[in-house]
């Protein structure tokens, strides 16, 4: 699980983030890349989870 390989929630979104690009765009982004609605809504998928 994703968040057992992480030790805060920001790494988490980090990493949700970019694992949820490389699966639609077969590439990791730059972070500045990743258009904020898309960051908004893994972080309020994150927050439901918790």
């Amino acid at each position: 699980m994703a968040a057992d390989r992480t030790d805060s929630d920001e790494h988490l979104v980090a990493l949700l983030l970019m694992l949820r690009s490389y699966q639609r765009m077969g590439c990791f982004p730059k972070v500045e890349d990743i258009p904020e609605a898309v960051a908004e809504f893994v972080r309020r998928a994150v927050e439901r989870l918790q």
